[in-house]
């Protein structure tokens, strides 16, 4: 009995340091890559308002994830074992619009209300995504609906709802590229939409 406690004694650390050392690699092994939406060039329209504020995306709580969800088959959700977005999926398209709103509107301060810079904006871009995700046949889908009004308006303001295509192939990069291309549109017709507001009701 003794010599077996001397030999325990001796093992026990080496197996505890063997193991913390395997869950440290399970761990690293297991990091995500990250992934962010770029914006995409687009026509520039002049005469917008002063001022834009984009405000967080609503998205579906399916989609709401750590990890992106690259596909939806109608009654299946695939999600990446090894991928996720950068920062929470609403904030995630919100920075992209607003990035994508910036270089359309050069007359106007485009700014995310996840950036917290507050003050009143002339007008305010609020949207639903009702689809962001990549069907069985590899086709990328954006649904989105939202309105554009002042910040005064109290009664709520007709909404526009858009969808877009594209193909977006079977991996991750192609999936982000071709949904960052998507918010590019989404984002032309946004602009459009802020131009034809009269110039009258801006503050």
């Amino acid at each position: 009995m003794t010599h077996f406690r001397r030999i325990f004694r001796r093992t026990l650390p080496a197996v505890l340091a063997a193991g913390l050392t395997a869950g440290l690699t399970a761990c690293s092994s297991s990091d995500p890559s990250v992934w962010t939406l770029s914006a995409v060039p687009g026509s520039a329209i002049a005469g917008g308002p002063a001022t834009v504020e984009v405000l967080t995306p609503a998205v579906p709580q399916g989609l709401d994830r750590d990890r992106i969800v690259l596909a939806d088959t109608g009654s299946r959700l695939k999600i990446s074992s090894s991928d996720a977005w950068s920062e929470a999926l609403g904030m995630e398209i919100g920075h992209a619009l607003t990035s994508d709103l910036t270089g359309r509107l050069p007359g106007s301060t485009v700014f995310s209300q996840a950036d917290g810079m507050g003050g009143t904006a002339a007008l305010v871009v609020e949207s639903v995504i009702r689809r962001f995700t990549r069907d069985g046949s590899g086709t990328a889908i954006l649904e989105m609906q939202y309105t554009i009004k002042r910040a005064s308006d109290k009664a709520p303001s007709p909404g526009r709802l858009v969808r877009l295509t594209a193909p977006a192939g079977g991996s991750t990069q192609a999936f982000v590229t071709a949904f960052s291309r998507l918010l590019g549109e989404a984002a032309d017709r946004i602009a459009e939409d802020i131009r034809a507001v009269q110039p009258a009701r801006y503050p």
